[in-house]
């Protein structure tokens, strides 16, 4: 009988997807079934997996003989080769039919169609078998006391079960998050919606000049307990605010509209200081501050004339009539080269005509009944003004304006590359010209009412829009009137920032749809209800909410009469036909329903303009969302030079290695990911947990490729990587001419240890079939096929034949990687373009831990800005020992703290080599990777070159144009120092490093100012005084330690505690002139 497979199962997206088969036992096939009709148990079998020093070895032949015959041996694998002849066996009771099972079952796995294993046998090329004699580790008390037998398959292994981050219960987990985060933006942008809109409408309409109270009288001067009624209500007591009320009503209403000017000037003026930024030409200057001055005195006209005077439904109601301009420029565009469908040509004539219909609806109807003709004129003329200030976004690549249309485009990309300081000009303006319009608006251009509104004087009389006498009524005041207003304008100011900045969110963490789209359109039909229940009920009953003084409401009555309200709004005013107006503005800003864009993408890329509208706050949002997400910043001038640049790529070029086998899903905007490590000296602990993290990248390749492969899923986050380890100092000592040489205990270390980690990711016993070995010019290779079907390539380095350490090795992998195989495709320069910008090195020390979704965060951080060279995770140091706990904090306040800062303000200097993402294309860039090979041929390039590479690299990064990013999402796992003779080697070499390059950065400033965006003058003032404040550190602690020892012992003058302070300090300036490093280490510990 046989045995079921046992399968590895990996969840994908509810999808069960089967990644390997991982072994089978044949038996005799025709065995009969004995008990045919029992019912079956449902589990894994467990075949039986061997530790080191039992595994089954099979006899095959000699590989070097079959070498021989046709390639190159390379002696330096003697010592592995070794396993093909000896090594522990089963029991004498075993059969030769069970040792070809075996065989069979593991050449079969090295075969499985999921991992496709493209090395042939080829000249040059051999398999490697991992069960040598001499790689074997000690043998543990465990393997000294077993017996293995052929018949012995049962087997005690421990219950623990690894708790992985991107196990089941965490996808879960993570689901259930998603939904709750995506419930609470939904209703916060929702409620702070509706919370905005009502308060403004609330301080409107308390501007209202027919706005009566009832009060209790105390005394003939004195009254208590003001109630809002309505106008036309028969009351006793009526009152009226006082003018210095209204006026605060009105400052109130100032707030709520230049809030967001000055808020946007902070943001412009915070970036204009730290980022690079264009300045503004006269000929984009002047038509920008023209058209933001129409859509500021639309919105005055519409905020001080048109709120105040009418109700807040019919106030709502015009919200949607600003979608005017917009709706005219998106009939003309035609979305793509064919051309649209005729349905949604009809569609936009649609949506044009009904909003024309928000500008002669109510103004007509006010001309024929010939009232309130201030609305007539006011309605139409703010609305229209007001909808120019959204023109951009409606002019993309396929208007139909012909030459006024590819104007507008030129202007429209200057615009944007000059945004940060037009904004900060115009915000100003805006401001200014607000307060301006406000004070004509409501004095009319009289100077008394322009001294009421000043406070220059308490009252006045033929003020048109303030409360005067003659309403023939009297006026009441507290000092509650007087700060009510303002908290109302806070409250409100508060709730737009919140709805902002969680609308924002949404679209960034892609729920634009559910929490952003939905509660935005909603928003307005559902306060016209609140409006309509809260009006009719306040007028029946005087029945109020009870969360805002009784002397506070909303204006529940149409120029002073209240009575049949509802009636007239449907019968005179039409409010049904609003329903038209909301779906015609539905469809004018369709395209927030169809988001086409990446997680945690930049702001520029999901808004328009900088900020929002105070008054406008749902309509703004909506209006400002890119239509195009895909319609970004041409690239600079420096960029589109790789298309010239690369012609000399034209290719095809040979290529001496095999193309892998499977079936390739990937396209050109597909990142592709080299997962490059160095190597030199690690222990088993070490190699294994960065071996697991590969593994598991393995894992989640495999199953993305799967689900796209087999069950069309549509994967935004597909990737491909190739993994490869540089192993320094792989070979035993030995010299140029000598022949017979072996590798060290590390190499033979690695190959043992990597079923152990292909065990440890997939949590059922994994057998890893041998690696095929390649001898090369700087010493040999070895390359596996994992389970996932990618490649993990072992390049062993000889230091006789090429530069060991750490730069030569990542020099030797970005011109293996990109210098040659990237390069060799024989595209054209436009295509490696294309690929040199989405594919990625991840610099890996050879004892990080990772996991795939850091190294995915990692990729986001690329895919949102082009111009992102590095980008670089939080690094947690691991281990035992006060040294660790020291570098734990010293981690969070030096890397933590400080790359935040750097990125927030900046750029972050450095990228650590232990866990970052760089773009080929940037390393590939001029003056980056040529003069990162460059040999050092002073103390200061030794200083600056070799003593911290990782830095230098992004220096090279930084100097010509590219950013480096911190993403403190993506966390990762390094062993630091334990000791303090490593410790301290370490950091005397980071040190120095630091501060040559920071000193170059800053003796070049005015040229990377120039160069980078990222920097500016302010930022490189800050790198200044952190380099300063690093070099007087030193010298501060020797005066802190000198007043300690003078407090501690009084009989001690400052003379003499600087003495005392000073011998140690000198004892160990004398050493590091003429004494050796080790010397240097054994004075602190001793």
């Amino acid at each position: 009988m046989k045995l079921p497979n046992i399968e590895h199962d990996t969840k994908y997206g509810g999808l069960t997807l089967t990644m390997l088969g991982y072994a089978r036992l044949q038996s005799d096939e025709t065995a009969p079934d004995t008990k045919p009709d029992l019912p079956m148990v449902n589990r894994m079998i467990p075949l039986p997996v061997h530790d080191e020093g039992r595994v089954l070895i099979a006899k095959e032949k000699d590989t070097r003989n079959s070498m021989a015959d046709g390639g190159v041996v390379n002696p330096a694998f003697e010592a592995v080769d070794k396993l093909q002849g000896s090594g522990n066996t089963w029991s004498d009771t075993s059969s030769e039919n069970n040792k070809e099972d075996t065989l069979s079952s593991r050449t079969g796995r090295r075969g499985n169609d999921y991992t496709d294993n493209p090395m042939k046998r080829v000249p040059g090329a051999t398999h490697l078998n991992t069960e040598s004699k001499d790689l074997k580790m000690p043998p543990t008390e465990k393997d000294k006391t077993s017996t293995m037998k052929s018949w012995d398959v049962f087997r005690v292994v421990p219950r623990g079960k690894e708790k992985a981050a991107d196990d089941e219960y965490y996808n879960v987990f993570r689901k259930i998050v998603k939904v709750f985060v995506g419930i609470f933006l939904t209703v916060i942008v929702l409620l702070t919606t509706i919370f905005s809109k009502s308060a403004l409408l609330l301080i409107t309409s308390n501007v209202y000049n027919n706005v009566t109270l009832q009060c209790e009288r105390l005394s003939e001067k004195d009254v208590t307990k003001c109630v809002r009624v309505p106008p036309d209500q028969p009351v006793t007591n009526k009152y009226i605010f006082s003018q210095e009320v209204v006026v605060r009503w009105l400052w109130a209403l100032l707030m709520v509209v230049c809030t967001p000017y000055l808020f946007t000037f902070i943001k412009c003026f915070w970036r204009m200081c730290f980022k690079k930024t264009r300045n503004p030409t006269v000929k984009v200057l002047l038509p920008v501050v023209m058209v933001e001055t129409m859509h500021t005195t639309g919105i005055c006209i519409f905020s001080f004339y048109v709120l105040p005077s009418m109700d807040p439904i019919r106030g709502l109601m015009l919200t949607f009539g600003i979608g005017l301009l917009p709706s005219i420029l998106k009939m003309f565009d035609k979305q793509s080269e064919d051309g649209k469908k005729w349905y949604i040509v009809l569609l936009d004539t649609a949506a044009v005509l009904a909003q024309l219909s928000v500008l002669v609806l109510w103004p007509v109807r006010n001309i024929i009944k010939k009232e309130n003709y201030e609305e007539a004129w006011t309605i139409p003329v703010s609305i229209i003004l007001i909808s120019i200030g959204w023109w951009e976004n409606y002019v993309n690549r396929f208007t139909g304006l012909g030459a006024f249309g590819t104007k507008l485009k030129a202007f429209k990309h200057n615009v944007r590359r000059m945004r940060t300081k037009l904004y900060i000009i115009t915000s100003l303006w805006k401001v200014v010209l607000t307060i301006a319009l406000m004070s004509i608006l409501m004095s009319g251009g009289k100077m008394s009412c322009m001294r009421i509104l000043y406070y220059i004087d308490s009252s006045a009389k033929d003020c048109p829009h303030l409360v005067h006498d003659s309403l023939k009524h009297d006026r009441v005041w507290s000092t509650n009137y007087y700060a009510d207003p303002f908290w109302v304008a806070l409250m409100q100011i508060f709730s737009c920032l919140l709805c902002y900045q969680c609308a924002k969110t949404a679209c960034k963490i892609m729920l634009q749809v559910v929490s952003f789209s939905l509660p935005l359109m909603l928003a307005a039909p559902l306060m016209a209800g609140l409006f309509i229940e809260d009006c009719e009920a306040w007028k029946t009953t005087n029945l109020k909410s009870g969360l805002m003084p009784e002397y506070m409401y909303w204006t529940c009555d149409i120029h002073g009469v209240s009575r049949g309200f509802m009636n007239t709004l449907i019968m005179e005013y039409y409010i049904p036909v609003c329903i038209a107006w909301w779906l015609s503005f539905m469809w004018v800003t369709f395209h927030i329903w169809l988001p086409r864009v990446e997680r945690l993408v930049q702001t520029e890329r999901l808004f328009v303009q900088p900020l929002y509208c105070g008054v406008m706050l749902e309509q703004s949002l909506i209006l400002n969302r890119r239509r195009d997400d895909k319609d970004r910043e041409n690239r600079s001038s420096e960029k589109r030079k790789h298309y010239s640049g690369l012609d000399y790529l034209k290719g095809p070029y040979p290529t001496e290695l095999p193309l892998t086998s499977r079936v390739k899903v990937r396209r050109e905007e597909t990142p592709m990911i080299y997962v490059c490590a160095t190597m030199w000296h690690e222990t088993e602990k070490e190699m294994i947990q960065i071996l697991t993290s590969l593994f598991r990248l393995d894992n989640d390749q495999c199953a993305r490729r799967n689900a796209q492969r087999f069950f069309d899923v549509v994967d935004p986050d597909y990737y491909e990587f190739e993994a490869h380890v540089f192993f320094d100092d792989a070979f035993d000592a030995h010299n140029d001419d000598e022949y017979e040489y072996h590798v060290n205990s590390f190499v033979k270390q690695l190959v043992l240890v990597m079923d152990k980690a292909a065990s440890k990711v997939h949590r059922v016993p994994v057998k890893i079939g041998p690696p095929t070995k390649y001898p090369t010019p700087y010493g040999g290779r070895l390359e596996w096929s994992l389970l996932g079907g990618n490649k993990l390539v072992a390049h062993l380095k000889d230091k006789v034949k090429i530069r060991h350490k750490k730069r030569w090795s990542q020099v030797m992998y970005m011109y293996y990687l990109l210098g040659h195989k990237l390069v060799s495709q024989p595209l054209d320069a436009r295509r490696k373009q294309v690929l040199a910008d989405n594919t990625f090195i991840l610099a890996l020390d050879g004892d990080v831990d990772f996991k795939p979704s850091a190294v995915q965060l990692l990729v986001d951080r690329m895919k949102k800005n082009e111009k992102v060279g590095a980008a670089c995770g939080r690094i947690h140091p691991i281990g035992m020992g006060p040294m660790i706990w020291y570098q734990k904090f010293e981690y969070a306040v030096s890397h933590w703290l400080q790359k935040s800062t750097e990125h927030m303000i900046g750029c972050v200097l450095c990228s650590p080599g232990c866990f970052s993402l760089f773009r080929a294309s940037a390393l590939m860039d001029d003056n980056v990777m040529g003069k990162y090979a460059s040999v050092s041929t002073s103390a200061k390039h030794y200083v600056q070159y070799d003593q911290g590479e990782d830095r230098w690299l992004c220096t090279l990064l930084l100097q010509q144009g590219y950013r480096v990013e911190y993403c403190a999402a993506a966390d990762a796992l390094t062993y630091a120092p334990e000791g303090f003779r490593e410790f301290y080697n370490q950091r005397r070499r980071w040190s120095p490093s630091t501060m040559a390059n920071i000193m170059d950065l800053l003796g070049d400033w005015r040229n990377i100012i120039k160069i980078n965006e990222n920097f500016s003058f302010l930022y490189m003032v800050y790198q200044l005084l952190l380099f300063a404040s690093s070099l007087v550190t030193p010298a501060t602690i020797f005066l802190l330690i000198t007043g300690s020892i003078n407090a501690a012992f009084p009989a001690l003058d400052l003379i003499d505690s600087l003495i005392i302070n000073s011998v140690p300090v000198a004892i160990f300036l004398a050493a590091c002139f003429f004494l050796s490093s080790e010397w240097q280490l054994n004075l602190p510990i001793s």
